[in-house]
């Protein structure tokens, strides 16, 4: 990313607005209810590669901090006001697993697989950094109250994908109308 730099700006009354550290304050626009605060945005000097936010002098704090796990794994958490991070969902797929699969929208899935009634697996675009990620989902299956979604037991997880089952009272195997799945890492 690179760093908007510039001596000065002209704000929306018209009158200039200089850097702060290099960086230039967005003037706040004087919308319903605003105030004439200054929010600054820019990233922290110190090289931790966090994104900073500040209105006039105090300190918001990090919008996105770079963990250490950018060395290993590439990822970067998004973080709220205080200091408990706020992860962000790797992957998420929502399909139909009646005969043949069909997604209806996701966010880093390439495609779901049917291996057998109730038995899918999920291929991700992006590959996981490793397999201790979090599977979460829900499904329902048509005539059945309280169907279940779990880990499949024989493949389960890889940095490829996951396998997933769908199972209804019994415990049977039984393909799904809806399949929401999310992954957390």
């Amino acid at each position: 990313m690179s760093t908007l730099k510039t001596n000065a700006i002209v704000d929306a009354a018209g009158g200039n607005t200089t850097t702060v550290n290099g960086n230039v304050p967005l003037a706040q626009g004087g919308g319903v209810g605003m105030g004439a605060n200054k929010v600054y945005i820019g990233w922290a000097s110190a090289g931790s590669g966090d994104l900073l936010a500040q209105v006039d002098v105090t300190s918001i704090g990090a919008l996105v901090r770079k963990s250490s796990a950018v060395t290993t794994g590439g990822s970067s958490e998004l973080v709220a006001p205080g200091n408990a991070p706020i992860y962000a969902c790797r992957a998420w797929v929502n399909f139909s697993g009646v005969t043949t699969t069909t997604i209806r929208a996701h966010g880093n899935v390439s495609s779901v697989v049917r291996n057998a009634a109730g038995d899918y697996t999920i291929n991700f675009v992006v590959s996981m950094p490793d397999t201790n990620y979090a599977v979460t989902g829900t499904c329902r299956i048509q005539g059945f109250a309280q169907p279940v979604v779990s880990v499949n037991g024989v493949a389960g997880a890889a940095t490829s994908g996951v396998r997933v089952s769908t199972v209804r009272e019994g415990p049977v195997a039984a393909d799904a109308e809806q399949v929401h799945i999310a992954i957390f890492r």
